[in-house]
């Protein structure tokens, strides 16, 4: 008898513990394992005192979307800032992890190094004890350097077909090839099929030192139909105003919450435009009946863009997330997400609570009628 209270105490301390380890973030933790090292960045000719902007490109071959966090360390950890520390990436898609270098005035010429550590937690839901998450690293090397280098060039321009009677866009790729940051001016010049110039102007556009960045253009008045040409800075492309519709087209690919431990709810809203031309898209939604807009964001044809809001948590257990992604008041696209209180037991977490308790029950109610059965056959 008194063996079989010693069983029941135990029992109830499993159960404690499994509810304490489910409701209870502050009792969970990752199991980090060892990856791979990825191919890493040189980062030539930096002069002390300016600001690189640089960029890694991640691909990442998973079935679902990963949680991935990052940060730096390495002797010149100091000098990179990382644009995101953390962040939901699609599968198979390239995500480029933007960084900046800046090297403190009066550093002396040489090689310094630091890398990149990339934590990929494989479930987006709380991390727990269950979970495994992979390290792998990026080998960043510095070469400082006195010796100032100039120059920048428009890459690449790509203009896209419009509709009669509305705006006409383009994406317009430049780098600065010195290691200071400049201010560069881009003379843009439409052109319709005979050669005749209909609209001409210049901006200006700064860049840090051996930045690429891809501009959206837009002409600032309507183009009848028919075939032109834009050229930026001596590169060009062609394009054409249709008199029908052109295809606008997207969809909301993913939306990922993450409520921290000062319940705020952390809304991550992925929107890809799968049509023929650039797409202005703001994100509306809300969050037990609290309205949010987010601001709108330009979308290159095949590209996709992350849409941030951040929600603090009322008094409720659970919330019931809508989200439209809308194309001048258009909307294109719609979803609904539930998600949990810190404080709450989600049915998921209800159901591995009441499934290991219901093992230890069999089992414990198998060893106490084992036992039963050997009295009576003595």
């Amino acid at each position: 008898m008194v063996r079989e209270k010693h069983i029941i105490f135990g029992l109830c301390l499993v159960f404690v513990g499994i509810v304490m380890l489910s409701i209870n973030p502050n009792l969970t933790g990752s199991v980090i394992s060892e990856g791979e090292r990825v191919e890493g960045l040189f980062l030539d000719k930096v002069l002390p005192g300016e600001t690189v902007k640089s960029s890694v490109s991640l691909l990442f071959a998973d079935d679902e979307i990963v949680r991935q966090e990052f940060y730096v360390s390495g002797g010149a950890s100091n000098w990179i800032s990382l644009e995101f520390d953390s962040v939901s990436i699609l599968p198979n898609e390239i995500f480029d992890l933007p960084f900046y270098v800046n090297v403190p005035e009066g550093t002396d010429p040489g090689v310094y190094r630091a890398k990149i550590v990339l934590i990929k937690v494989q479930d987006l839901e709380e991390a727990s004890i269950l979970e495994d998450s992979v390290l792998d690293y990026v080998p960043i090397t510095i070469k400082v350097s006195e010796n100032v280098v100039e120059g920048s060039e428009v890459t690449q321009v790509e203009a896209f077909n419009a509709e009669e009677s509305n705006v006409f866009y383009a994406s317009v790729d430049v780098n600065n090839l010195g290691n200071e940051e400049v201010s560069d001016s881009l003379y843009f010049v439409v052109q319709d099929s005979v050669g005749e110039i209909i609209h001409e102007e210049e901006l200006s556009v700064p860049l840090l030192a051996f930045e690429e960045k891809e501009l959206v253009y837009s002409v600032p008045f309507n183009l009848g139909i028919g075939s032109y040409s834009l050229s930026v800075n001596g590169v060009s492309d062609s394009f054409e105003v249709l008199e029908g519709a052109v295809t606008k087209t997207g969809d909301i690919l993913f939306t990922d919450v993450q409520v921290d431990r000062d319940r705020v709810a952390h809304v991550n809203v992925y929107f890809k435009n799968f049509g023929e031309t650039v797409l202005p898209i703001s994100v509306e939604g809300d969050v037990n009946e609290k309205e949010f807009r987010t601001e709108v964001s330009m979308i290159l044809p095949g590209e996709y863009q992350v849409f941030e809001y951040e929600y603090a948590l009322g008094e409720e257990e659970n919330y019931i997330l809508n989200v439209a992604a809308l194309n001048n008041e258009i909307e294109l696209a719609q979803e609904s997400v539930t998600f949990y209180s810190p404080n709450a037991v989600s049915l998921e977490t209800n159901f591995y609570v009441v499934f290991g308790l219901g093992i230890i029950l069999l089992f414990v109610a198998h060893r106490v009628l084992r036992r039963r059965k050997r009295d009576s056959e003595r």
